[in-house]
């Protein structure tokens, strides 16, 4: 059975909705990190929403523009400065264009 070529575009809008959704969620667990010193659970938030964040953004890469990522972390406060360095050059992140 073929899947019709608009519902993939819906799916992909969908999933990018989600991926918006944990980045905000992601973006929360940094700030509680960083407000509490890295006490244990807070960590293992982080993580879990980190590996949930970099599945969505990994998913979505290759059907996107080549700024989508970039812009879709920006837009929901999520920097450079908290992800791994792999996903900050995957994303088109940069260090200095997050600082202003």
């Amino acid at each position: 059975m073929r899947i019709p070529d608009h519902s993939i575009g819906k799916t992909k809008d969908i999933h990018r909705s989600h991926v918006r959704g944990w980045a905000s969620d992601y973006r929360g667990a940094w700030q509680a990190l960083l407000a509490n010193r890295g006490q244990g659970k807070i960590i293992d938030d982080v993580v879990h929403r980190l590996l949930r964040l970099r599945a969505g953004l990994i998913d979505l890469l290759p059907d996107s523009a080549p700024d989508a990522m970039r812009d879709l972390l920006v837009e929901q406060g999520v920097t450079a400065e908290s992800l791994p360095r792999d996903l900050v050059e995957l994303c088109g992140l940069s260090y200095d264009r997050d600082r202003r």
